[in-house]
């Protein structure tokens, strides 16, 4: 993912960029060599962001849920 799902400011897209590629991670559909460190940073994201930041972390969540097919990855989700 190269830009949010919704409108952020220029500050606001680049933690949803980061924080996509941690969710991947975590839900095992990105390589990563430790997937807790990138759901606490996620989670820590979503608890220190702005709430429209917060918003888009949840269409992420959900995005990925619904465009999975791995049942690994969903069960993590």
């Amino acid at each position: 993912m190269k830009r949010s799902l919704t409108r952020l400011s220029k500050h606001g897209n680049n933690v949803a960029v980061k924080q996509f590629r941690n969710l991947l991670a975590y839900m095992g559909d990105r390589p990563s060599s430790d997937r807790q460190a990138a759901v606490k940073d996620f989670i820590t994201a979503g608890l220190e962001s702005k709430p429209e930041v917060r918003d888009e972390l949840y269409i992420q969540i959900l995005k990925q849920l619904n465009s999975n097919s791995d049942e690994k990855s969903l069960l993590k989700g």
